[in-house]
């Protein structure tokens, strides 16, 4: 098992952004597969089940909270209408392997109707980290949620060309330690 003592953030100066995802990718993808994680990128990219078309989501209806299945299609209609949440409703936080199939669920769908991976990335983000943060399993489970759910932020970030460079990593980074329960070491 491998423990981490003390988290230090990495600064990567005077590289560009895509030179920071790619060392970013790279510690992420090396953690998932020392971690035995990051299912996003093993079944996301390789096409995925023949039902990529349809998605789980919690529905808040009338009645309450519901799961359903929809299409691809209409999973960002129906969280900006209803607020609702990919994946299955549940009272109790999901594990943090549902997170990362949920997310890889929804990716899925977005590329299977036409979505480019930028805008995939763009609409599993917020759910997805939201599922990191209160998702329950062992701690190398945690970790590996939460270092893809930092990776996702971070391409969201950049992708939606909000904020600088320097503020996606930093907010990706502040994400990550708060999702796993790292603290940074005080400034020296």
């Amino acid at each position: 098992m491998i423990r981490f003592t003390t988290f230090k953030p990495i600064r990567i100066i005077s590289c560009s952004m895509t030179q920071k995802i790619t060392a970013i990718f790279g510690i992420a993808v090396l953690a998932a597969i020392l971690l035995g994680g990051l299912t996003l990128s093993q079944s996301a990219f390789a096409g995925g089940p023949s039902d990529a078309g349809k998605v789980t989501i919690c529905h808040n209806g009338d009645d309450g909270p519901e799961t359903i299945t929809v299409s691809g299609n209409a999973v960002q209609k129906h969280i900006d209408k209803h607020g609702d949440t990919v994946g299955e409703c549940v009272d109790e936080p999901a594990t943090c392997v549902e997170c990362e199939e949920n997310a890889t669920s929804a990716f899925n769908a977005c590329l299977v109707a036409g979505g480019s991976d930028g805008q995939c990335f763009v609409e599993i983000e917020p759910s997805f980290s939201e599922c990191s943060l209160t998702c329950e399993g062992t701690e190398d489970e945690k970790t590996a949620a939460c270092g893809s759910a930092a990776f996702i932020q971070l391409l969201s970030c950049g992708i939606k060309g909000e904020l600088t460079e320097e503020q996606c990593l930093e907010n990706a980074t502040a994400f990550f330690e708060e999702c796993a329960g790292f603290s940074p070491p005080p400034d020296a």
